[in-house]
């Protein structure tokens, strides 16, 4: 309904329907100071007194994070992630060359040749491995998003890993090591948590 006036240059505009005159408040034609006037009100009053002039909503106050503790993440985002993709390679070779079995590898391996497939393959994972932990820990070090799940899934996999193969080695050296074997599961699920409740509380971090 056209029934609101406003003020321009000490000359009466109008009438305008509200939203109209609202719209031009809104794109700053106007300014709250401007007068307007309908029929029914005894005088001109500013656009901000009418009821025209809806409050604007508070600016939103932005949540303060409390600074965490980082000495945990610059140690592995600086040392730990390539110490280990470093260890790796070695103990890749060390299985690839069947050292750890000193005088009985060849007699190990002729006999078991099972053993020899497995300790090949597990070492030129592990020696591959390597290649993904220097690149999520670069990552890392500049808090790309996501790096640290990354991380995460790139250790239980390693993890696994060792499990898978110790569970095969001992099935072909019929050795009873399953509690060793149990003692890894555990240490790897346990490890993997704390670390997912550390990270997890600094994700807001991670935005590059």
């Amino acid at each position: 309904m056209k029934e609101w006036f406003y003020a321009k240059d000490g000359q009466p505009i109008g009438p305008v329907e509200k939203e109209e005159l609202r719209d031009l408040y809104n794109t700053n034609q106007l300014s709250e100071n401007v007068l307007v006037w309908k029929e029914g009100m005894e005088n001109w009053i500013h656009y901000r007194d009418s009821e025209l002039y809806i409050t604007p909503p508070p600016h939103p106050i932005e949540e303060v994070l409390p600074e965490l503790p980082m000495k945990w993440f610059k140690f592995e985002a600086n040392f730990a992630v390539f110490a280990t993709g470093i260890i790796n390679v070695f103990t890749g070779i060390f299985y690839l060359s069947g050292i750890m079995y000193g005088e009985r590898k060849l007699a190990l391996y002729t006999v078991l040749p099972a053993l020899s497939i497995l300790d090949k393959v597990y070492g030129l994972l592990l020696i591959l491995s390597c290649i993904g932990f220097i690149y999520i820990g670069l990552r890392l070090r500049k808090l790309v998003k996501d790096s640290w799940k990354n991380y995460l899934k790139l250790v239980v996999l390693v993890g696994c890993l060792s499990i898978i193969y110790g569970g095969f080695s001992n099935i072909i050296l019929q050795a009873n090591v399953f509690d060793v074997i149990f003692g890894n599961v555990v240490g790897l699920f346990v490890g993997t948590y704390l670390r997912y409740l550390y990270y997890k509380k600094r994700d807001h971090l991670f935005i590059n």
